[in-house]
């Protein structure tokens, strides 16, 4: 009897293992893929809206003067202290173009305050300054700055 037991326990934590195993690796990375997706298509919608609204040239979506007056020089300054931060403590990280945007995101993410505030000071709407931040990024970055 006891056997019996032991071996109806040790098929049902094998089939729970299986179980938290699939959660895993399908359902979470899924629920990952559609985040990824999210600030994609979040992060095209503010650029185009840039671009509209003359912060941004349409060719390459390059910054202009008027995106980086809107950002103002202590937020200019924090993103070029950010990523020199990060650029620092990713040494061995091979630079491609998911370090890219990700570190865009991470820029955003670590200033989502001080956007808030100057949108604020500004009275302006809060994606274009995202928006300019992330084309900032951008341009600090590909200069070679970091």
């Amino acid at each position: 009897m006891l056997e019996t037991i032991q071996a109806i326990g040790g098929i049902s934590g094998i089939i729970a293992l299986i179980s938290i195993l699939y959660v895993v690796f399908t359902k979470l990375g899924r629920m990952e893929l559609k985040l990824c997706t999210l600030w994609k298509v979040y992060g095209e919608g503010v650029l185009e809206r840039a671009v509209r609204d003359g912060f941004a040239h349409h060719s390459a979506i390059v910054i202009t003067d008027k995106g980086e007056d809107l950002l103002g020089d202590k937020i200019k300054q924090k993103i070029r202290d950010i990523i020199e931060t990060k650029g620092h403590k990713k040494v061995a990280f091979i630079k491609t173009k998911k370090y890219d945007v990700d570190l865009k995101y991470f820029v955003i993410d670590e200033m989502m305050g001080d956007i808030k505030g100057r949108a604020y000071e500004e009275d302006t709407d809060m994606d274009l300054l995202v928006s300019a931040a992330m084309l900032y990024t951008e341009k600090i970055t590909k200069k070679g700055k970091c």
